[in-house]
Order: structure tokens, then sequence, then C-alpha cells
């Protein structure tokens, strides 16, 4: 199905566009019609490309796209990166369809990993703002498609128009607010000698210390200093040595 989604939209799209733009000379307007679709503007280039040169350097050069900004964010790009950059006939290979298993495979676990965040921010959000005027969160049974209709759409509306006509909906009941010492958000400042941040009450200090930002810190902090000791005389950098031993294995 994914194969047979936005990957070959795409593609078919730009075989049959680049054939009128060639014969017309024309240049893409991304601001009208299907060209404000996702992907058409970010791809337009390396489409525009030949099988062929979509191997070469030039190809190469061309797709190189930063998977922290823009669209290329979003789940997708960045598992099918080596799919997207072989050609027609490498697809249809033994290769291409291992390199497409792969890539789905790789893209099922970003899901997970997504949907798990989701639920994180739900939890801490919503859940555990003991301080804060939250609305009543519901929880709705998405696993089974073919109920859709009764499980998700039908209590999803019911919930929405309960809230429109300002009383409470029936036959579901929100999920139970979880305690929290409000003393977890405000007591306390805590300071993080690897990002060299201070923060304001402990639950701050824990996300952030759990977050991706501060491992990736870490990290580079970790390999500055095996850099330091594997090329610097031990005395002449101890002191920096130690500084920087202390703040990885914080």
């Amino acid at each position: 199905m994914i194969q047979n989604g936005l990957i070959e939209e795409l593609l078919q799209f730009h075989r049959q566009y680049n054939e009128d733009r060639i014969g017309k000379q024309l240049e893409p307007d991304y601001t009208k019609g299907i060209f404000q679709s996702i992907g058409f503007k970010e791809f337009h280039n390396y489409l525009m490309l030949s099988d062929q040169d979509r191997q070469s350097d030039k190809g190469k050069d061309i797709f190189k796209p930063d998977y922290t900004k823009g669209i290329f964010q979003s789940i997708g790009f960045k598992e099918f990166h080596n799919y997207l950059m072989l050609s027609d006939s490498d697809r249809e290979s033994d290769k291409g369809r291992e390199i497409f298993n792969k890539s789905l495979d790789a893209l099922v676990l970003a899901n997970v990993q997504y949907a798990k965040k989701q639920n994180q921010w739900v939890r801490n959000r919503l859940l555990k703002c003991p301080d804060r005027m939250v609305p009543p969160v519901y929880s709705l049974n998405c696993t089974d498609l073919t109920t859709w209709a009764q499980s998700v759409t039908a209590p999803a509306l019911h919930i929405v128009q309960s809230y429109l006509d300002n009383r409470a909906p029936t036959g579901i009941e929100p999920l139970a607010q979880e305690y929290v010492d409000p003393s977890y958000y405000n007591a306390g400042t805590f300071n993080c000698d690897v990002c060299n941040r201070l923060f304001i009450g402990q639950h701050q200090y824990e996300q952030h210390m759990n977050s991706v930002k501060h491992r990736r810190m870490k990290v580079k902090m970790e390999r500055q200093l095996q850099h330091i000791l594997r090329n610097q005389d031990p005395r002449d950098t101890k002191v920096i040595g130690d500084k920087l031993r202390d703040q990885a294995t914080t």
C-alpha cells in the first residue's frame, strides 16, 4: 500500500509533468493546484532528473536533505531515503525490494516511537498538571479499523457535541488525572553542567536530562574528552580532562 502511495504518486505525477514541461519549457507555480502538496516542491529538482542522473554525483548533490528541518522531519522521508535514491529498474530488483522492506521496517519503528512520545506528552501535559486547568481526556480504541465508525467516529462526535452543548458525554468516562506532588514542578533549581542550563523544578530538569538534545551534547563532550586524551599530553590537560569527564558522566 505504501509503495503505491506517496512514492508512486510523486513519481507518476512528475513523469507526466516533466514531459509537458520539457515541451512547453514552463516553470511550476507552487502556490497553485497540486503543486501546493507536500513533497512536490521539496523533491522537484531531484525528480526532474533521469534515472541515470539520479545515480550520478549530480543527483546525489541535489538530493541531500536536512532531516532536522522542514518537510524532511516528517516520518517517511528519512526512512525511505535509500529507496527513493534508486532508479525505477533498481526498485524492482532483489536489492530494491530488500531496501524497501528495510525502509518499511524503519517506518513502522518510527511510528511506534512517535506514538510513545505522543502518549508521554498527553500524560505529562494533560494528566499530570496539578497547577493547570486542562480539558478532560478520553481514550478511544482505534486498533480495529473495521469498527472505526463505531469505536472512534461515533464516540468522538458524541464527546465534541456534548462539549458544545455544555454537558457531560454519556457512556464514556475521561481518563483519571494522575496525582503529582506540586512541589515536583515548582521546588528547587537544578543545573545541567553538560548543557550549561539552569532549570526551575525537578520536572523540567528530568525532562531535559531525558531529552535528545541533552544526550547529543553528552555524546559530543565524550568525543571531545577522547580527542583530548588521544592527542594531548595528559599532564597538560588533566584539569580540562577531569572537567569533561565529570560532565560526560552526568
